[in-house]
């Protein structure tokens, strides 16, 4: 362990909470590290976040021994601040976690239902998004099990070989599907929105399904890539 960790520590701690407070509007009352503790992109380190917090008290409020402090913060402790400190400074952005649209796994609305269906059932894909044409830059709708139960129980045909994605339009468009369960944000958005999107699903009882990207964040505006929750749980951690 290095020695001289604790003032390099309490600085790395002051700004953190300084960054907290003029980043997320966290009021000046001594709380910003924990409340960033219960933002989503932090839960992962919230309980290291909480130990940090309780060092950085005892560091604060004691007195020193012999003009040195009584612990001194390990190198892993220095290093979690400084990594924390360099998520607000510089907060992902949806598209640094989002698939590309070009390699997103995508039909169009002539293409035959029953083949993309085991595509999807191998790959383990919950949705399908069929897009207008080939250029991939305006959403047709969603295909997913959603839409062929709807498809099914308002006495339509059988899903047979030739059926396409065009004879279950009504099906597909995002107003049929269940409120919350897909969403459109700019590609520049802060990860955090969404984050916050789905966790305001969440307390409505609802899961978001998939976040289109776009330009503009609106629905008509060119599609740019698609996030998941699994995107923004997993390959938002840095």
């Amino acid at each position: 362990m290095s020695m001289g960790n604790a003032d390099e520590f309490l600085d790395l701690y002051k700004r953190l909470e300084g960054e907290a407070i003029d980043r997320y509007g966290f009021p000046k009352d001594g709380t910003a590290v924990s409340r960033l503790e219960r933002l989503p992109e932090f839960r992962d380190i919230a309980q290291e976040l909480s130990y940090c917090r309780d060092v950085r008290n005892l560091l604060q409020h004691r007195y020193q021994l012999d003009g040195g402090f009584a612990v001194q913060p390990s190198d892993g402790m220095v290093a979690l601040l400084r990594r924390t400190l360099d998520k607000i400074e510089h907060p992902l952005a949806c598209r640094d976690v989002a698939t590309g649209i070009d390699r997103v796994f995508g039909r169009r609305p002539g293409d035959r239902v029953l083949p993309a269906m085991r595509v999807m059932r191998e790959r383990g894909f919950t949705y399908l998004p069929v897009f207008q044409d080939a250029g991939r830059e305006r959403l047709y709708g969603v295909f997913g099990e959603n839409a062929i139960f709807s498809y099914l129980i308002d006495d339509n045909p059988n899903i047979g070989d030739d059926c396409t994605f065009s004879a279950m339009q009504g099906y597909l468009r995002l107003d049929a599907q269940p409120p919350f369960r897909f969403a459109f944000l700019s590609c520049d958005a802060p990860l955090r929105e969404a984050g916050a999107l789905i966790d305001q699903a969440f307390a409505h009882g609802k899961r978001v399904g998939m976040i289109f990207l776009t330009r503009g964040g609106r629905a008509d505006d060119p599609l740019e890539g698609i996030m998941t929750p699994y995107d923004i749980l997993v390959r938002g951690r840095r």
